[in-house]
């Protein structure tokens, strides 16, 4: 299967490495990288991962047809985004967590999220 190229892949690479933070969020809930000098290399967390998909992949802050040609490689990518938007939706308008916890990422709507969003990386993949 040829795969189809991306006016910004580097973008498309952030939003992988985003999608797979929520993928993961069930388990490890803030990453936290420093160098050999404590200075933090790398950090993500909810609100960073959260804020960062609204931000580029929310279709109503950009035309479908721009994140298809974008970001995105196919239709099923489009669809696979957009569910995880709706989970997304779903848990941010039920509540806001401030920080997501041991307790709250074992919520019906946060295991959606998560499989939502590990459902994206393997269309991704």
């Amino acid at each position: 299967m040829v795969e189809t190229p991306v006016r910004l892949p580097h973008v498309r690479s952030e939003a992988a490495q985003m999608i797979r933070f929520l993928a993961g969020s069930d388990k490890l809930m803030v990453v936290k990288r420093e160098d050999e000098n404590g200075k933090i290399i790398e950090y993500m967390d909810f609100h960073t991962a959260v804020n960062w998909f609204f931000d580029h992949l929310d279709a109503g802050a950009s035309s479908e047809d721009d994140l298809l040609g974008d970001v995105l490689r196919s239709e099923q990518e489009l669809v696979a985004v957009g569910d995880l938007r709706m989970a997304l939706n779903e848990v941010l308008g039920v509540d806001y967590p401030i920080y997501l916890d041991a307790e709250y990422v074992q919520t019906d709507r946060w295991k959606q999220v998560v499989a939502s969003a590990k459902h994206v990386l393997s269309v991704l993949s």
